[in-house]
């Protein structure tokens, strides 16, 4: 009886930990994006916001579960008083186990009100948000190819794991 006591206050432990853990590594809700100037090596956002005075932004995307998808699809909308008008669409690959992905340095052509749009190439929408650029500080197009990056909560886990040890 003891034993089974024992064995519920470390599962307890685990849990709270982890949870703990899933807060502070994944700051942005499932199903929304990020928008920030970086992240750093543990994919914390650095500078995050909604407003940037720069035109040039990095977005963390997080989906409500792994993407499972062999391929995503980035669209990027100006959003005026008269609607929304497409900026950019890519196609990329990426590993179906990842919930959440980066891009960085994305260059937009003027102020305004963006937003971006992660969906599978069928047209399910994984993650979704909006950003406005208050100042053009870059002038360059957006790339056809952004880079991409990628993890899964289990590997944001294993980054903090050894933090927890101590």
């Amino acid at each position: 009886m003891k034993k089974r006591i024992l064995l519920s206050g470390h599962v307890c432990l685990f849990v709270l930990l982890f949870s703990a853990f899933a807060a502070q590594a994944a700051m942005v809700e499932p199903g929304q994006a990020l928008f920030c100037k970086g992240i750093s090596d543990k994919w914390e956002p650095v500078d995050p916001g909604t407003e940037f005075d720069s035109n040039v932004v990095s977005c963390l995307f997080r989906g409500k579960q792994a993407f499972g998808a062999m391929q995503i699809v980035l669209s990027i909308y100006l959003l005026e008083e008269k609607g929304q008008s497409l900026l950019h669409r890519e196609r990329g690959d990426i590993n179906p186990k990842w919930d959440a992905l980066y891009i960085a340095d994305i260059p937009l052509p003027k102020t305004g009100k963006y937003s971006f749009v992660l969906s599978s190439t069928g047209g399910e929408i994984f993650s979704s948000g909006e950003v406005v650029i208050k100042e053009k500080t870059v002038e360059k197009p957006i790339p056809e190819k952004n880079k991409v990056d990628g993890t899964t909560l289990e590997g944001l886990f294993n980054m903090y794991k050894d933090q927890v040890k101590k």
